[in-house]
């Protein structure tokens, strides 16, 4: 895909380099069965919203002059399991499909993530329309962080990554993570099985889509869900 093309694997593994990672659940273990509360906003209670029925509607790719285009089916690297999970593989490259519209500012996306293969599970946030940034909730098996980093095109037309956040995290694959990134003005959270993990302020990208970006990697997503805070 366009947006991780110019980003090599030393660039993204320079996030950061493990200490000792914090111990957490067993590989066999389950996240809780529900973290995501309900919240009341200035009109009323949010629930969350489902993102994936197994349907592809409200989904998109960037084409090749940039633009987002709707998912009509299944694109190359991604296969739909059960009733609401997506499993994107790419070993050799890159893959990601977009949800939501351009102008979401202040919202949650939930989702239970599973690491398969490879050493990467992302989302990607406020996806800027033009192609020039985004944020990144970066599972990173490899060097076992939970990270948050932004991209931006610099003056030569690449993608310079700048990390944000890295938090020691023992992750292993096959187990599925409870994964909530909230993006509320400038300030961005992370939470994993309902415990806060990544927490920093920021003002490069206010706005843009949701994304599942794969990465040399294979992961599981299920339960996908969102709430747009700007509503109402």
């Amino acid at each position: 895909m366009f947006w991780l093309r110019t980003v090599s694997l030393g660039v993204v593994l320079l996030c950061a380099a493990p200490s000792a990672a914090l111990a957490h659940d067993e590989a066999d273990t389950q996240p809780p069965k529900e973290s995501r509360a309900v919240i009341a906003g200035n009109v009323g209670r949010m629930p969350w919203k489902p993102m994936f029925d197994g349907s592809w509607a409200g989904w998109s790719q960037r084409a090749a002059d940039g633009a987002f285009e709707p998912v009509a089916e299944a694109p190359a690297g991604w296969t739909i399991v059960g009733e609401d999970g997506l499993v994107g593989d790419n070993r050799s490259g890159s893959t990601a499909v977009a949800f939501g519209e351009p102008s979401w500012r202040n919202v949650e996306v939930s989702a239970r993530v599973t690491p398969q293969a490879g050493g990467n599970a992302a989302i990607m946030f406020r996806i800027d329309e033009g192609g020039d940034g985004w944020y990144t909730f970066d599972l990173m098996l490899g060097w076992q962080v939970a990270a948050i980093y932004k991209l931006v095109r610099n003056d030569e037309g690449r993608m310079q990554l700048t990390k944000l956040s890295t938090v020691n995290y023992a992750f292993s694959r096959d187990r599925e993570y409870d994964i909530q990134i909230a993006a509320r003005d400038h300030s961005i959270t992370t939470y994993i099985d309902g415990e806060l993990v990544n927490q920093l302020t920021d003002d490069t990208w206010s706005r843009g889509r949701v994304a599942l970006s794969i990465w040399h990697a294979k992961t599981q997503y299920r339960d996908l869900r969102y709430r747009v805070l700007d509503e109402g």
